[in-house]
Formats: structure tokens, sequence, C-alpha cells
């Protein structure tokens, strides 16, 4: 039988809410035990943000995605692995959960290229060292940070929810959750949509909607979906411990929607 596996992204904003990792200490030991697998990988933001104005360097978004200089990707780095991962993993271990550390950068975890040359030292996921995850979700839980590096061994700034997605799509995973600081995705009134088809992403989009991170966030959960995760949910972080339940607290996206088709 086909192990089933989860796969959670634990956004950066969240990581600073005390209910959230409250919520996830308690919510991870019945989702390690209801699957064969957990993985979770994180971002870190306000606190790359925190680093780079120390160091007096200033920074843009383009399409929801962090344009990383020479100057800022070794801060970035040290950032997310030195400080958010261990720091994370520390917190899980001191709570009884079997937590280990995982930089993208070691192992070739997540091999990359540059996603586009006004990014900078920002990479796109082509290869995800799946073997070497899967051994390690054998006797834990793999906490990701997304670092990565080409084929060159340089390292590279990944979008988390990029990399959750390719991470996702790679290990086949059967579910994949962003944990937020948002309810969810909110339509034109500010209301949650419990479910939606992808394809209704253009029509967010065009209305303005949805833009920035929520648009990177959804364009990498397409990514996910295509490549044939089957379940994907975007729901805020205190929530966590309604994992468990039968049903979605945030919302629900798929390839395709019956609500939405029948429309």
């Amino acid at each position: 039988m086909k192990p089933s596996r989860l796969l959670l992204k634990l956004g950066g904003a969240t990581l600073g809410d005390p209910a959230t990792l409250t919520a996830l200490k308690k919510v991870l030991p019945k989702l390690m035990a209801q699957y064969s697998e957990v993985f979770l990988v994180h971002g870190g933001g306000p606190r790359i943000n925190a680093r780079l104005e120390i160091a007096g360097l200033t920074w843009e978004f383009i399409n929801g995605q962090r344009v990383t200089t020479e100057a800022m990707i070794q801060i970035v780095a040290d950032t997310l692995v030195n400080e958010v991962n261990k720091s994370l993993v520390g917190e899980l271990v001191e709570s009884g959960i079997r937590a280990v550390a995982v930089s993208g950068a070691e192992n070739q975890t997540l091999l990359c290229r540059p996603l586009a040359p006004e990014l900078g030292r920002v990479g796109v996921v082509e290869k995800v060292n799946t073997e070497s995850l899967l051994a390690l979700a054998s006797d834990g839980l793999p906490v990701i940070a997304p670092i990565a590096v080409d084929s060159e061994g340089a390292l590279f700034n990944v979008n988390a929810d990029w990399a959750a997605a390719q991470i996702a799509a790679q290990l086949k995973v059967d579910r994949l959750i962003f944990l937020t600081d948002q309810l969810g995705v909110l339509d034109g009134n500010k209301e949650l949509i419990h479910e939606m088809s992808i394809a209704r992403l253009p029509e967010l989009v065009k209305s303005g909607i949805v833009a920035g991170g929520m648009l990177a966030k959804l364009s990498a959960v397409e990514t996910a979906l295509r490549y044939g995760v089957r379940q994907v949910e975007i729901i805020k972080g205190h929530l966590a411990e309604e994992l468990t339940g039968t049903s979605c607290v945030g919302t629900q996206i798929a390839l395709e929607s019956k609500a939405l088709l029948d429309l």
C-alpha cells in the first residue's frame, strides 16, 4: 500500500504567533501518527527583514518574490538556516516531537536554477533529494529551510511557498497545507472562499482580489496540483489543531470544483 504523506508549509509571519506554534505542537504528534511521513517547510520573511535592516540593506519584491542581491544572499541563508530553522526545531524537540533540522542547501536537498535575472539570487527548484528526505522522515519530522544550491554549489533564496510546492510534487504527497496569517483565500467581499478551483485564479487576479504574496502562493498551489498533489489547503495558522478533522477550516483548492461547475 502506498504510504500516505503530508507536507505542511509554515509561513514566516506565523512563526511569531505563539498561538500558531502552540497549536502546531499539539497537532503534529497526531498528524505523525495519522500519516506515514510528515514534512514541514518554513518561511522567515519578517526575520529576514529585521536582519537586512540591521545590515543597512533595502529590498523589493517582484510578483511576490524577494529580489536577492549578492550582498543579501548570505544573510538570507544564515537567517533561515541558523536562526529560524534551528529555533523552530528546538521548540518542537522541547515539546517532545522528533524534529530534525534540514537546510535545502545540504546534500543538494533542493537543487535549483536561477529564476530570473531581475530577481538576482532567487532560484526555482528543479530537483528534490527525495531519498534523503524520506530517510529522515522514517524516524522523525524533517523541518526544511528554503535555501537551495545550483549545480555549482552557489546559494539561492527560494520562495518558501514554491519550495513547498516542488517538494510536495516530487515526494508525491497526498496533502499539502499552507499555514498562514490569513483565514484562506477571500473573495471581493472579504468573505472566506471555502472551496475553489484553481481555474478561478485568473478571475481573482484580474479583479485585483488576489495579488502579491497570495498570488505567489496560489501559483505555487497550481503547480503542486498539476503535478499530482491530491489535496491542497490554505488555513490560518492558529487553527492547526483542526487539521485532524474531516472538514477544511480554510480554503480547499482543487484543479476542478463541483461547486464551481454547478454555477
